[in-house]
């Protein structure tokens, strides 16, 4: 069996020999035939083409892997490579530095130059990152369909991971029909619980931010009973003010 020294060893051996193979699809191959040849697991596979590659190139300080104060740089599969290496090919989206590019209606940003009129800026809508932010949570404090409407990237690119569902939830659609089910209504209304956030953080990149925290739902004065999670946004600039484009709640264990 080789070690894992030896399988990194390999795989930066195979990427030399393919530099001049171009990019995109070039990349997928590689990674097929190191896990069906038996060299490296899907696992090592994918960690050898992130952590590994940048580590190897110098860049493991801000590239390789998601963690605070780093580039939000990642892919949105549609089906796991853990289960199929052939399914890094399954790209919905992609996120670079905090901006999302659909796979299918992908394009190139326009490059500057010195004729280009200076992009105005945003009218209506949250003016900062910290103003969408605050909507979401009075949001949630009021289950107010219509102010979460006010904050939320209303179209079919919005992205959303639930706490109490499984799945990926695609488009305002979905997102809506979502937060209808559990309980928010036009106009909101004092629910018996409330949502706060803990070790909040917010990483503004002008055009977008991420969030990062803590989420936690109940009374504050029983804290320790309150339902609590991981949390992260993206926070997209657009001509309507800035817009949360992506959230994921994930839960922590009861008691924990």
């Amino acid at each position: 069996a080789r070690s894992n020294a030896e399988n990194q060893r390999r795989t930066l051996e195979v990427t030399q020999d393919r530099m001049g193979a171009g990019r995109g699809t070039a990349l997928d191959t590689e990674l097929e035939e190191l896990v069906e040849g038996g060299v490296l697991t899907a696992m090592q596979a994918i960690d050898a083409a992130t952590r590994v590659a940048a580590r190897a190139i110098g860049v493991e300080d801000r590239h390789g892997t998601i963690a605070h104060g780093r580039p939000v740089s990642f892919v949105h599969l549609a089906r796991s490579p853990l289960e199929d290496i052939r399914n890094l090919r399954t790209v919905r989206a992609v996120w670079k530095n905090g901006e999302r590019f659909d796979r299918n209606a992908y394009r190139r940003p326009p490059v500057a130059d010195e004729t280009d009129e200076p992009e105005p800026e945003p009218s209506g809508g949250p003016a900062s990152p910290q103003a969408a932010l605050d909507g979401w949570v009075e949001a949630w404090r009021t289950y107010d369909l219509d102010r979460l409407s006010s904050v939320i990237l209303a179209d079919r690119t919005l992205t959303y991971f639930p706490s109490d569902e499984q799945g990926l939830l695609e488009g305002w659609d979905d997102v809506r029909g979502y937060f209808e089910r559990i309980g928010f209504v036009p106009g909101g209304f004092q629910p018996d619980q409330e949502l706060w956030l803990e070790d909040l953080v917010v990483a503004d990149f002008e055009e977008s931010a991420v969030v990062t925290a803590t989420w936690r739902i109940g009374n504050r004065v029983m804290r320790a009973d309150a339902a609590r999670g991981p949390l992260s946004l993206v926070v997209v600039r657009t001509s309507a003010g800035y817009r949360i484009a992506h959230v994921n709640m994930g839960n922590y264990p009861a008691g924990g």
